[in-house]
């Protein structure tokens, strides 16, 4: 079985905080299937060991390297890359803050040995040239991940999981208008926390930042999941990643506080342990690796 090694280096400190609800059910579910795993924050290496980069290539100097010594050691470096945005969003990889983050992320594709997706692959079919090295990642249930959902001490009534963007604002000022308990994670929060507030949740509310977002955030959707908590989650076409309303209450955004307030009126904990049962038979982790570690040339 294979050693990964997730380089991480390449992210700011608020960065490593976000992307845990992202590496965790990867992590976890590689090591279901048998594969070790590990986080990087300096050194790079070669075969055996699979180096696995997260996308954020905004140090052109960085990339310069790290495609210099892809070109130099060839296939004794094994380069894999995981992608997580969306490059037809425009704060994203054409935000003046980022100079370069696109153009550099197409020249890291041109040599990365494989590239995993968490949005669906077609977004990435004109960057990555050969398809056969590019996969459509879903996140999935992983036991090691899973909590037991208890049942009293929800002190929250809805939990919005992200930064607070006036789009997100909106619903929770009419919702807590109704006399339900909101609060949001403000997007940066260490893990501890962030476990306390789900714990405490009684359903967690995904919404997206902006109408132009063409995809919804399995990692928020999936961190509920796994911790037995009740998801409402905007309603919109969302391609490959629509498996996961299949576990939610979704309602279309001018719907969603109507949708979120029967929720909470009818059974929002017994809903969120009845979608962890079905989440863990009917998306098991384990086999949505399947075609990603193929394109890595690697068994499930």
């Amino acid at each position: 079985m294979a050693k990964f090694s997730v380089y991480l280096k390449n992210h700011g400190h608020g960065s490593l905080v976000t992307i845990g609800d992202i590496l965790q059910p990867i992590a976890a579910g590689l090591a279901e299937a048998g594969h070790s795993i590990q986080y990087e924050n300096h050194f790079l290496y070669n075969r055996p060991i699979i180096n696995l980069l997260v996308e954020y290539f905004v140090d052109t100097a960085f990339v310069d390297d790290l495609i210099e010594k892809k070109r130099a050691l060839g296939s004794d470096f094994a380069l894999g890359v995981l992608v997580t945005e969306d490059v037809g969003d425009p704060l994203v990889m054409d935000n003046p803050s980022f100079p370069g983050r696109l153009a550099n992320l197409r020249r890291v594709l041109e040599v990365a040995d494989f590239v995993w997706s968490l949005v669906p692959a077609e977004v990435y079919a004109g960057i990555v040239s050969d398809p056969a090295r590019l996969a459509f990642l879903r996140l999935g249930y992983v036991h090691a991940l899973a909590e037991k959902r208890r049942t009293g001490g929800q002190d929250i009534d809805v939990l919005v999981y992200g930064q607070p963007v006036p789009r997100r604002d909106a619903i929770m000022a009419e919702i807590s208008r109704r006399g339900w308990i909101v609060r949001s994670t403000f997007g940066v929060m260490p893990d501890y926390i962030r476990l306390d507030m789900l714990r405490r949740s009684k359903m967690i509310l995904d919404i997206r930042r902006a109408d132009w977002i063409r995809f919804n955030s399995p990692s928020r959707i999936v961190a509920g999941l796994h911790a037995g908590v009740a998801v409402a989650s905007e309603l919109f076409e969302t391609g490959g990643l629509a498996y996961l309303f299949d576990f939610a209450r979704t309602a279309p955004y001018d719907q969603l506080a109507d949708a979120v307030d029967r929720l909470l009126k009818e059974d929002a904990v017994g809903f969120g342990i009845e979608a962890q049962r079905r989440f863990r038979l009917q998306a098991p982790m384990r086999a949505f690796l399947k075609e990603p570690l193929s394109v890595a040339d690697l068994p499930a």
